[in-house]
């Protein structure tokens, strides 16, 4: 597979995740119409974030096949290693805290419709008040009354009194519908979508820059190896070091074979490995200072975008440690070299 074969797969899983995030928010989002008890809700979520999680999965198991050219069994796939954890376990994990982020959003939301009737009761239906807020005091027909817990608003527009018809469409429509629909896409969707696509661009993208790795090292006519910076790389990281810096006296980006750094360097990263025939490794020396001059010429702002934050930053000007060491410490994984394969 090619770099940029690669890269279609690697959209192609992107826009096939978004669409399964999708139907399980608006699956999920039913739930409030249909007016689930809170038990019935975290069943009926567990149900949707379960099928979820299985779809993402078959969906990278199909994504790793198309890589290595073979029908691969899913249970490797799951058991992958993913910094400490398997890649079944990080999906899980995910499931788990979308599935309890839900359940809380829903179960409020169902608190809150029951508040809400009572309201409307008090309200419009003249039961047991003294007070009239809204100064109503016939009570609302009957098929309003019978339409109050399924948030239904089409007949409430067609009331004659201003305030009872403004009162109870913001108080079902605006409440609830708009707040629980936010929410739940921030959560379900959002949030589990953004989790799934980076564990499944990130690994699938390891998983292919390996398998070019490997062929690399199996060919003896070539010393060196460049690493090039994807045409959508956006803002300054360690990509740029790996890229742009000439650390060994070969050129910028230009590493003897075994000694290349593998991508990706972070997740969604889409660097790419080069063989460079018409170099020789021979005389290949390492700057240790590489590192230094690359931040050193890099503006403040930039500094941080690369190390993290303005204590990390002071701290690597004072201690002048390895950059890539460094950062391998706050990462998933340490940077694999081509001789490590």
């Amino acid at each position: 597979m090619t770099h940029e074969e690669m890269i279609r797969l690697l959209d192609d899983i992107s826009a096939n995740l978004e669409k399964l995030s999708e139907n399980a928010f608006l699956q999920i989002l039913e739930l409030i119409d249909k007016g689930y008890s809170p038990r019935d809700a975290r069943i009926a979520v567990e149900d949707a974030l379960k099928k979820l999680n299985d779809e993402r999965t078959e969906l990278i198991v199909k994504g790793f096949e198309a890589i290595m050219g073979a029908a691969i069994a899913g249970e490797y796939v799951k058991n992958l290693k993913i910094g400490g954890l398997t890649l079944s376990k990080k999906l899980y994990q995910n499931k788990e805290d979308v599935s309890r982020l839900a359940q809380k959003i829903i179960n409020d939301a169902l608190k809150e419709r029951k508040t809400l009737h009572q309201i409307a009761r008090k309200l419009y239906d003249g039961y047991d008040f003294q007070d009239d807020p809204l100064k109503i005091t016939p009570k609302i027909p009957k098929y309003l009354r019978e339409d109050i817990m399924k948030a239904s608003t089409r007949r409430a527009r067609k009331l004659k009194t201003p305030a009872l018809r403004a009162a109870y469409v913001k108080l079902i429509e605006d409440a609830q519908k708009k707040e629980v629909s936010r929410q739940l896409r921030a959560a379900v969707y959002e949030k589990g979508r953004y989790y799934a696509n980076r564990i499944a661009q990130t690994e699938l993208f390891r998983a292919h820059s390996e398998a070019v790795a490997r062929k690399m090292m199996q060919d003896e006519k070539l010393e060196v190896v460049r690493i090039d910076m994807s045409s959508t790389h956006r803002i300054v990281d360690i990509c740029d070091y790996h890229s742009g810096t000439n650390q060994y006296g070969l050129g910028k980006g230009c590493y003897p074979k075994e000694l290349a750094p593998i991508p990706p360097f972070h997740p969604f990263c889409r660097c790419k490995l080069s063989p460079v025939y018409t170099k020789s490794a021979k005389n290949a020396r390492y700057d240790k200072n590489a590192g230094m001059k690359f931040i050193e010429r890099l503006p403040e702002s930039k500094r941080r975008s690369v190390l993290g934050n303005e204590s990390r930053v002071n701290y690597f000007m004072k201690k002048k440690p390895d950059l890539v060491a460094m950062l391998d410490k706050k990462k998933e994984y340490k940077t694999k070299r081509l001789g490590e394969i």
